[in-house]
């Protein structure tokens, strides 16, 4: 299974080498402190390469790291969490890379 894995991850490599923007795309993303080779790769196919938002914001709350603030009214109450709503379909993928 190793074995097969190495492969994979040796074509999904080709096919970023062989096309400009998606190397350039993936410079970019694995350019950023923390993301790794499978990160970048899904932030690429989950974003339809980063087109699928039209700004930051969008992506955020897509990604679950936008944080929100509880309020009512005029008051805040306790500490700002993230949006459970963003990428349902990948909540039960643990995260690799």
């Amino acid at each position: 299974m190793e074995k097969d894995l190495q492969s994979i991850e040796a074509q999904m490599k080709d096919v970023i080498e062989g096309d400009d923007e998606l190397k350039k795309l993936f410079n970019l993303v694995t350019s950023v402190v923390g993301i790794g080779f499978v990160t970048a790769i899904n932030l690429i196919i989950c974003t339809n390469e980063f087109t699928s938002f039209n700004n930051y914001r969008q992506l955020a709350c897509y990604s679950g790291v936008a944080p929100f603030e509880h309020r009512s009214g005029i008051s805040v109450r306790g500490r700002t969490k993230v949006s459970h709503m963003g990428q349902q379909e990948n909540k039960t993928i643990p995260a690799y890379g």
